[in-house]
């Protein structure tokens, strides 16, 4: 009688064992179940969410901002990246991209490309097709440009011109040839006043080599252009031809 009611026990624990054991797993199964359901829900809306800020703010792990995404003053979406101290290191808004240091700054966009620094400046194709160096200063100004200009006599003609501007102004020099080739050089100006002198053209299209001054003086070797006084034709002089002019006036020439 003991034996059969110890075998009953027996088999009444292993009952309860396997129960045990089959909701343990049920749970295990409800839970595998429930995180596939949600990873399925999360594939399927992730594309579709939706976060609106008006700005966002990387830091790294002292706390420090590192970058942001924000709008600026204009209401024109920003990209600026910050440097361990909190100074600006770049920046990307619409097309323009600005690197900065403690020199100066790198700039550029689609009108083309500046750096700029204590000493100057350098532009490539901001103001048209050219490559334009500015030296700047408490008392220093000058530049170099190499590209292209438009013709003085021919609407719509361009040509590649070099250009330089001493220091304040002082000395003005082109070489272009849009009109062909000219070497024009005179004093410059600063602050908006010519400076003292005159100014010196040689010019292939012709030719002519022509020295004039601010009072309107000119000595002219070649084909010089003029109008003739009775009938307001207008003629050139020789190729081989000296001719000195007053205002327009001649006042010697050669051959007469």
């Amino acid at each position: 009688m003991s034996t059969q009611i110890g075998g009953q026990h027996s088999i009444s624990e292993r009952l309860e064992k396997v129960e045990r054991e089959n909701r343990v797993l049920k749970r295990f199964a409800m839970l595998a179940l429930s995180l596939i359901a949600a990873v399925l829900v999360m594939g399927q809306a992730g594309p579709q969410r939706t976060v609106e800020a008006e700005k966002f703010v990387l830091k790294d792990s002292a706390g420090r901002m590192r970058a942001e995404i924000t709008l600026d003053q204009s209401g024109t979406p920003a990209l600026v990246f910050y440097d361990e101290s909190g100074n600006r290191g770049a920046s990307f808004r619409e097309g323009d991209l600005m690197f900065l240091n403690k020199r100066g700054f790198t700039r550029m966009s689609s009108d083309g490309v500046m750096i700029n620094n204590q000493e100057g400046h350098i532009e490539l194709g901001t103001e048209g097709l050219r490559l334009k160096i500015t030296s700047v200063g408490p008392e220093a100004y000058g530049y170099a440009s190499l590209g292209m200009v438009s013709s003085l006599e021919h609407h719509g003609v361009v040509g590649p011109a070099l250009t330089l501007q001493g220091n304040r102004g002082k000395g003005f020099a082109e070489l272009d040839t849009a009109d062909g080739p000219r070497l024009h050089l005179e004093p410059g100006m600063w602050q908006g006043k010519v400076l003292p002198g005159g100014f010196v053209d040689i010019t292939a299209d012709g030719p002519l080599v022509q020295v004039a001054d601010q009072q309107g003086v000119t000595a002219a070797i070649g084909r010089f252009p003029l109008v003739e006084k009775d009938t307001g034709r207008k003629v050139s002089t020789p190729t081989a031809s000296v001719i000195l002019l007053d205002k327009q006036k001649i006042i010697w020439s050669a051959p007469r």
